[in-house]
């Protein structure tokens, strides 16, 4: 499943998880009718009725029972399916003024109302929503969007605060998520602290999707995990701090937080850079930079973080301590230690070697090529490297190691150096540059096998020992195979 697709199902199940969990029957009625609906427009896409019809499909269900409840909720949710949350939205406040004081669609209000509606919608909501943090933390949103007083916006936040408890926010993902708000608002940093304080009584991070990710498809899953990056509520608290001038107090709780994302290996965002600019506000500016590149490093907010290192140190060159950095990171993640099949085309390869010659994989057809990623200054590269002299050496006659590496030309002669000082002089040694091939290498070391017949049919990313085994076994399979 692609990302576009992986997003769209959890955007579906979000919907369905807020209103399919009401036990009141009026709400699984709706939610049965607005799934026949979605059904049919998703049949249009095959050669079911288009799009046009299943929207009078629901404006004419409607017509037929304008005195029922649950014929609301169940052609707001079909106006959702088909991208028309406004009319859903004016279908909702006409169902308002007719049946004012019944809360059978609430779940159905809160919805709608607290996603698409105005600052209005909310205010107009009865006081039996007033005990809900979301309430709260949605008008406060609103509130700021719409240009109201700070005062309102801060009162609203404080109302929020107050609603919330162990039973709402077993997590303490909604305090921390009021903190951040509060934080980018450049608002009641105190509010904020008091916030973030009480999201660490609850534990160190969000795990999001927990509630989502067992009723999704196992690939989408993992891609869903990979996308999300964990909310560290210290990092949180250390920010609320320092919007208060309490820079010290800051520092500490992000090494906390720091320690506790590197043990745990978790992917978060702007936990390092945070500590980069608090190592800024102190004068400690080597450090600083040594916290961006590790949130570059560890798949943070990149772009960020790079003009911050480009304007503390311009002129300087952190590219080869950035891709160590980030290997080692990647390597120390079990999901990013993975061999697969393939069976797919080289593509463009031109890469030259240090006389700047192109170089033609056409002229190894009929050999298995090892095709290995490297730098003379990636540690994580050596077993790699190791292995794919042992498979040459074991099949001389079959076997060719092409080895580009990721050196820049200031590095290029410890490339060589490196080679000949392990005695890998069969390797054919070529200046890697990305822009020169099509094949796709997130980080190094990565390898490939290539076939005779010149496609890529492996791919290894990392190397862990349990990688380069499965690697050699493949590769061995591949030799096999017109002998």
């Amino acid at each position: 499943m692609e990302l576009g697709s992986a997003l769209r199902v959890i955007a579906i199940l979000m919907v369905a998880s807020r209103c399919s969990a009401a036990d009141d029957s009026i709400q699984r009625k709706a939610i049965e009718k607005a799934n026949e609906w979605i059904t049919l427009e998703q049949s249009a896409r095959g050669g079911g009725p288009p799009h046009q019809q299943v929207l009078n499909k629901i404006e004419k269900f409607l017509s037929e029972h304008p005195d029922e409840e649950w014929v609301y909720a169940a052609v707001a949710h079909g106006f959702n399916r088909l991208d028309r949350n406004l009319e859903a939205l004016a279908l909702l406040r006409k169902y308002r003024t007719r049946f004012a004081e019944s809360a059978a669609l609430d779940k159905t209000l809160e919805f709608f109302y607290f996603t698409f509606g105005e600052l209005a919608d909310l205010r107009s909501l009865p006081e039996r929503f007033h005990t809900s943090p979301h309430y709260w933390t949605t008008l406060m949103r609103k509130a700021a969007k719409a240009g109201e007083p700070e005062a309102t916006v801060i009162e609203a936040a404080r109302r929020a605060l107050d609603a919330m408890n162990r039973e709402n926010d077993p997590d303490g993902d909604r305090h921390c998520d009021l903190a951040e708000s509060l934080l980018s608002m450049n608002l009641a940093p105190g509010l904020a602290e008091e916030a973030a304080r009480q999201s660490l009584k609850s534990g160190e991070v969000t795990r999001p999707m927990d509630h989502l990710l067992p009723t999704l498809p196992p690939e989408t899953m993992r891609m869903a995990l990979r996308m999300f990056r964990y909310r560290v509520y210290r990092s949180t608290l250390a920010w609320a701090l320092a919007a208060q001038g309490r820079n010290k107090e800051a520092r500490e709780e992000l090494r906390k937080a720091v320690r506790m994302v590197e043990d745990k290996h978790l992917r978060t965002a702007r936990v390092f850079y945070r500590l980069a600019q608090i190592h800024e506000r102190l004068n400690e500016k080597d450090s600083a930079v040594a916290a961006y590149i590790r949130e570059i490093a560890t798949g943070g907010d990149s772009g960020a973080a790079r003009k911050e290192i480009a304007r503390l140190s311009p002129g300087e060159r952190f590219a080869e301590r950035i891709n160590e950095e980030s290997a080692l990171w990647a390597l120390a993640d079990p999901d990013n230690l993975e061999v697969e099949e393939m069976n797919a085309k080289l593509g463009r390869f031109e890469l030259k070697d240090r006389d700047g010659k192109a170089y033609s994989v056409d002229a190894l057809k009929g050999k298995i090529v090892s095709l290995d990623f490297w730098a003379s200054w990636c540690v994580s590269c050596r077993p790699s490297l190791a292995s794919s002299d042992e498979l040459q050496r074991e099949f001389p006659e079959d076997v060719v190691v092409v080895a580009p590496a990721g050196d820049s030309e200031d590095t290029q002669d410890k490339a060589v150096k490196f080679l000949a000082e392990r005695g890998y002089r069969r390797f054919v040694l070529l200046v890697d540059d990305p822009a020169l091939r099509d094949l796709p290498t997130p980080w190094i070391p990565v390898r490939f096998a290539i076939d005779r017949a010149g496609r890529v049919r492996v791919r290894e990313l990392g190397a862990s020992e349990q990688g380069i085994a499965t690697f050699e076994e493949k590769l061995r399979a591949l030799v096999r195979e017109r002998r």
